[in-house]
């Protein structure tokens, strides 16, 4: 087993517990353990031949995890098993991880995780801190409301920071048509004060992730 095979194996495991929740698989007896074993053995690929003893348990192991009937025990459970799991089939991997790809690629590393806690992060301090001071404009009375327009931010300082990095800048606009689509209703019951909060707050958590997609891109170009 390879690390790209490792990589398989754990996304092939992590869209288990995605599809049992998707399709409520849960309710049936059998559907969330024939899920498990044919995305878990798609995922093992060539260790089923290569190691087929410490396959089968992982396959096994995964199959029981799948079928477990508390949702987060579950989710936990197939995340470790996806992540521990091919260093069960190949313990090797550690010292492949470390010696091809950690090793060599440290300040790559670094500076990719140190962007997107920039981007993801210290963007909503931005964000909040542009928002209060521009005159007019009030937060949300309603703290959930604040709490989950704060959790969209970061998760779309994220994707843009993604996309920027993976070379495909345009991105940013199919996450800002998606979010304003999803925003129409609102726009329609509330005042002109939430339309201007809307867009001050995307703007300037667009703002954010570009600086911070493009410096990280850049420095990437510089170490590589």
């Amino acid at each position: 087993m390879t690390l790209l095979d490792a990589l398989v194996f754990f996304f092939c495991v992590v869209s288990v517990a995605c599809a049992i929740d998707t399709f409520s698989l849960s309710a049936n007896r059998w559907a969330p353990g024939l899920v498990a074993a044919a995305l878990a053995a798609l995922g093992l690929n060539r260790a089923l031949s290569d190691r087929p003893v410490e396959a089968v348990i992982m396959l096994a192991a995964v199959v029981v995890a799948a079928s477990l009937p508390w949702r987060i025990v579950r989710w936990l459970t197939l995340v470790v098993l996806a992540a521990a799991g091919p260093l069960v089939v190949r313990p090797r991997l550690v010292h492949d991880l470390w010696v091809h790809v950690l090793v060599p690629d440290r300040v790559r590393i670094a500076l990719t995780v140190a962007g997107l806690a920039i981007a993801v992060l210290a963007g909503s301090v931005v964000v909040d801190g542009l928002i209060r001071l521009v005159g007019g404009v009030d937060l949300p009375a309603d703290e959930g409301a604040r709490e989950g327009g704060r959790t969209i931010g970061m998760l779309e300082r994220a994707l843009v920071f993604g996309a920027v990095l993976a070379g495909h800048p345009e991105a940013a606009g199919l996450v800002v048509a998606v979010k304003s689509l999803a925003r129409v209703p609102e726009f329609r019951r509330n005042s002109l004060v939430s339309i201007e909060y809307f867009l001050i707050g995307t703007l300037a958590s667009l703002l954010v992730a570009l600086a911070a997609g493009y410096a990280v891109r850049s420095g990437l170009h510089a170490v590589s």
